[in-house]
């Protein structure tokens, strides 16, 4: 929303060509919808191309998004991410990215946990180890060893976080002090399956996620969570692809 208001105080078109958002990155067409949308860009001629990248899928170290990306940028499209990166972290891609710093929110919010005295911290994450994730990781694991707190492997727990069973498995085993989620989606299903195991939150087990959508302070337990400033990251977007098509 924030782009295309920007862009049409500069009376420019953003054209929203969005094939994929909320499905399943395993699908095996995937790619081949990507490319369709890509050759429509480049057949118009557009000047430049904001692209969320797909997840990086497991045993893979670029996104499905990767291959079309490369096209835009050998066509001369300017290309600004947005969100994620289209490589595995902790590496970078050429191409420019608007988004937060993700290793530092993983750093604040497990900090924030271990001055709650809470010494037995996990994480949840998607089965597919995105980039973000992977940095929000490395930013939890740093606050453990900052504060002096021993890190076990065995805390990151990777799947669907939709499913009761997955969830309450990991805390009646583990019996965490306090849980990171990757997102306030994933967090409302944690907290819902907890509280329905006769888990106390946050008495038991405190909960933090990232996002800091809407949702998160209606919840029968308003989450702790980190912002993402998401006109901000659009603002920041259209300037850069603006510098970009100038600057190539």
């Amino acid at each position: 929303n924030e782009i295309a208001h920007r862009a049409g105080l500069d009376k420019s078109s953003v054209l929203l060509r969005d094939p994929s958002w909320g499905d399943d990155p395993h699908e095996p067409d995937l790619a081949a919808r990507y490319r369709a949308i890509a050759d429509q860009f480049i057949e118009r001629k557009v000047d430049g191309v904001f692209v969320m990248p797909q997840f990086i899928l497991p045993g893979q170290c670029v996104s499905t998004t990767s291959a079309i990306v490369d096209e835009f940028h050998a066509s001369g499209m300017a290309v600004v991410l947005i969100d994620n990166d289209v490589t595995q972290y902790p590496k970078r891609s050429r191409f420019d990215l608007v988004g937060i710093d993700n290793f530092g929110a993983g750093y604040i919010l497990a900090e924030h946990f271990i001055k709650q005295n809470c010494q037995k911290i996990d994480f949840l994450g998607f089965d597919a180890p995105h980039p973000n994730q992977q940095a929000r990781i490395a930013g939890y694991v740093r606050a453990m060893e900052v504060h002096g707190l021993k890190f076990d492997p065995a805390g990151i727990h990777y799947g669907d976080l939709h499913s009761s069973d997955f969830v309450i498995e990991i805390l009646r085993r583990r019996k965490p002090q306090a849980v990171l989620v990757i997102s306030d989606f994933r967090a409302a299903s944690v907290l819902r399956f907890a509280l329905n195991a006769g888990i106390k939150v946050p008495e038991d087990l405190r909960i933090g996620s990232f996002d800091d959508l809407p949702m998160a302070g209606h919840l029968s337990v308003p989450l702790t969570t980190i912002r993402q400033p998401a006109a901000d990251i659009g603002t920041v977007a259209y300037q850069l692809m603006l510098q970009r098509i100038a600057h190539p």
